[in-house]
């Protein structure tokens, strides 16, 4: 698009200066009347009109100044479709996200879109990246560099750069700077999807294996029925993830949830039981206070209890053997609030905007059984958002974490006294 911009300035030009050569003609002419030279200029204005087929002479004096005054004429309305063509290129390169910058063969920027001046404006980063790679521009070179800017907020540019030309010789060089961020992003998101799932189901499809081939080769019922309920345990785990998986996709599908009031206390019991042998396994102790009867929220209740359910699932995970998680409801201004508490390891603060995303997992290290496939918290975050509501965290490295489902009170709640967990 910049070679056509810069061809279109040149044919400006070259018609401008046809257009003041013509009156310098005309001005010659008016002065020096029937000069043996006004033949020269007919036969200039003939090349000018192009071929003559029919061999028709160039006529007398006036015959050829009003044909100067026509292609004078045709000049301007060129010279004015040109400057048209110019703008409506500009403003079309002024509309792009991607910014642009133009320069000629020196490296002087001669153009700079908006968006380029967004991209660079705080960030020298940007300007020395441009400049850098506009200089290979000009010797003649194609590169491109990718910079990581920490923001906030976070991005990543794609900085690329050409050597344009008119057919003939170098003219200059553009640099285009593209935010590639949603597509690094998409990356790494398909990248962690790919590792957490291989590594997540391996252990359990091999102990499904290993299992079922003990138990047919035992002989012992005591032996027999523990390996079953082992096998009954890694099948459970097996099938959560599967059904994990299918609730996402269905919330990425945006599939409208069903609306009806939904009991806060039988919400939180629900979440919780689905919790507790995990917990059980591990002697961690869930805590809860039972809300008022008539607290409620309208929503999906197999999507709202997912939700939660992935909340104290996170907490569970990341407690330490024999500790306590708290899980409370609250109402603040038209809002029920659903407080999840552990006593784990904590969030680190460099951590706190990544851990909503699909499949992303904070360092695996921090807790002995922090496995999982990354997406827990991501489909809380989800439910919240189709509930009008929001998911917000309080963590604290080495004193633990808080995650706080909101949702809007369904009707006549608003009154409704709130009983603590204690």
């Amino acid at each position: 698009m910049v070679e056509v911009s810069t061809s279109t300035l040149i044919a400006v030009a070259g018609v401008t200066g046809a257009v003041l050569l013509l009156l310098l003609v005309l001005l010659l002419l008016s002065h020096r009347g029937a000069h043996p030279d006004a033949r020269r200029v007919a036969s200039v204005v003939a090349r000018l009109e192009g071929p003559d087929p029919g061999g028709a002479g160039h006529g007398d004096e006036h015959d050829t100044v009003s044909r100067l005054e026509r292609l004078a004429e045709g000049a301007v309305l060129r010279a004015s479709d040109a400057r048209d063509a110019v703008n409506r290129l500009k403003a079309g390169i002024d509309a792009l996200g991607d910014g642009v910058v133009v320069c000629d063969e020196v490296g002087h920027v001669v153009y700079r879109n908006p968006a380029a001046d967004e991209f660079g404006e705080d960030d020298g980063m940007v300007r020395e990246a441009v400049d850098d790679i506009m200089a290979s521009g000009t010797a003649g070179q194609r590169c491109s560099r990718v910079l990581e800017l920490l923001g906030p907020p976070r991005r990543s540019l794609s900085v690329t750069g050409r050597p344009i030309d008119d057919g003939r010789r170098l003219i200059g060089a553009a640099v285009t700077i593209t935010d590639v961020s949603e597509r690094r992003r998409l990356d790494i998101v398909r990248r962690d999807f790919v590792t957490n799932l291989t590594s997540e189901l391996k252990t359990p499809v091999a102990a499904l294996g290993l299992l079922a081939g003990t138990i047919v080769r035992e002989d012992e019922p005591a032996l027999t029925r523990r390996l079953a309920e082992r096998l009954g345990r890694d099948s459970l785990r097996v099938g959560r993830m599967i059904d994990d998986l299918v609730e996402l996709s269905r919330l990425d599908a945006q599939v409208l949830p069903v609306r009806e009031p939904v009991p806060v206390h039988l919400l939180v019991a629900q979440a919780v039981e689905e919790i507790r042998s995990m917990a059980i396994h591990r002697s961690i102790s869930i805590d809860t206070a039972e809300a008022p009867h008539t607290l409620t929220v309208v929503g999906d209740r197999r999507q709202l209890v997912s939700g939660l359910r992935h909340l104290v699932e996170n907490a569970v995970r990341f407690s330490e053997d024999g500790s306590q998680v708290q899980v409370k409801a609250r109402l603040d201004d038209g809002t029920v609030e659903l407080c999840v508490t552990d006593r784990g390891p904590g969030i680190p603060p460099r951590e706190l905007d990544r851990i909503f995303e699909c499949f992303y997992r904070v360092d695996a290290g921090r807790g002995r059984n922090s496995a999982g496939i990354g997406i827990g918290l991501a489909i809380a975050s989800q439910v919240a958002a189709g509930h009008g509501g929001d998911v917000r965290v309080d963590s604290k490295e080495g004193e633990g974490s808080t995650f706080t489902l909101r949702i809007p009170a369904g009707p006549g709640a608003r009154s409704a006294p709130i009983r603590e967990a204690g």
